[in-house]
């Protein structure tokens, strides 16, 4: 029986060796993911809805509005938040904890990617309503990529302040575990 190729990343090891990538390690905490994502996206509804409450035209905009848009909005955006908070919290999992300074990396990265998914179907719709109108399709390309960015950039900001809060909520977290 002919001996498998040897690849650069195998060199050395037998086959049956775990590496650093493929070593068993407990999985992700559920609960984690879950509780971060539902926090993330209720307090950002709360200080969006407080912010405009202040500047005055939250009951104009809520007047547009019904409770099943509402509740389809937030549970999109909560998705979205799950699945990137999911990987950005795997990157950040050492089996027994979390990497604080990883954690608040990822969040960033993966906040600026919640940021233009968010933006996504919307931003799709909106186009093809604009072409389908008569709209150039390289201005709205044009426009569709300028708020990408500028998504991206609100996403990974409010994906690091986030990111910052977590790593203080999963410090005390560790603190209580007694974990250094």
């Amino acid at each position: 029986m002919a001996e498998p190729p040897v690849d650069e990343c195998t060199r050395g090891r037998s086959r049956h060796e775990p590496d650093a990538e493929t070593e068993e390690r407990p999985p992700l905490p559920a609960l984690a993911v879950w509780g971060l994502a539902t926090f993330h996206v209720t307090a950002l509804v709360v200080v969006l809805v407080v912010a405009l409450h202040v500047a005055g035209p939250l009951g104009e905009l809520l007047s547009g509005l019904n409770t099943a848009v509402g509740l389809g909005v937030f549970a999109y955006l909560w998705a979205l938040t799950w699945w990137t908070n999911r990987r950005a919290l795997a990157g950040a999992w050492d089996g027994d904890g979390f990497d604080s300074r990883a954690a608040a990396k990822r969040a960033t990265l993966w906040g600026g990617v919640t940021g233009v998914c968010f933006l996504l179907a919307p931003l799709v719709a909106s186009s093809a309503f604009l072409v389908i109108g008569g709209a150039s399709v390289l201005a709205v390309l044009a426009i569709g990529l300028l708020a990408a960015l500028v998504s991206a950039v609100i996403g990974a900001l409010v994906g690091g302040v986030f990111g910052a809060v977590d790593v203080v909520l999963l410090r005390a977290v560790d603190a209580v575990r007694g974990r250094p």
